[in-house]
């Protein structure tokens, strides 16, 4: 997530629970909770150990369609984010692995949302994005 975040950052993070309100679902849970733009931590999805973690940007949520450029194609490509998923994307886009590179994510893997930078202190306060970053939209918004 760099230059969002750096290595020695200390984040102040709320634990995710999909079981947090039996009445509702767990989808309608998470869409209370999530927006695009927000900073999640999330097992890694290519990994059977839950020890490994990723630190990204959602990007889309399920039903939404994303547009990005596929280096091995070396094309744009179009892709529709199924039900019980979610998009993510680091903020340095050249040097992230992310969505782009395993698709998109199953809710059951998100852990963590980022709520502010607590240390350092000249930076303390909610994270901001690269420009633009913040106000990242579906193709289905536009």
């Amino acid at each position: 997530m760099e230059p969002t975040i750096q290595n020695g950052d200390y984040l102040l993070v709320e634990r995710f629970s999909l079981y947090r309100n039996k009445i509702r679902t767990y989808v309608s849970v998470f869409f209370t909770h999530f927006r695009r733009g927000d900073i999640v931590v999330a097992k890694q999805p290519r990994s059977s150990q839950n020890f490994c973690h990723i630190l990204k940007r959602v990007r889309a949520l399920q039903g939404d369609v994303v547009e990005y450029f596929n280096p091995r194609l070396s094309k744009s490509v179009k892709e529709f984010i199924p039900e019980e998923h979610i998009w993510l994307e680091g903020d340095n886009q050249h040097h992230s692995l992310d969505s782009r590179a395993y698709g998109p994510v199953p809710l059951s893997r998100l852990e963590y949302k980022v709520f502010c930078r607590l240390w350092p202190l000249s930076s303390f306060g909610k994270v901001y994005g690269p420009e633009g970053i913040t106000t990242l939209k579906s193709t289905q918004d536009n």
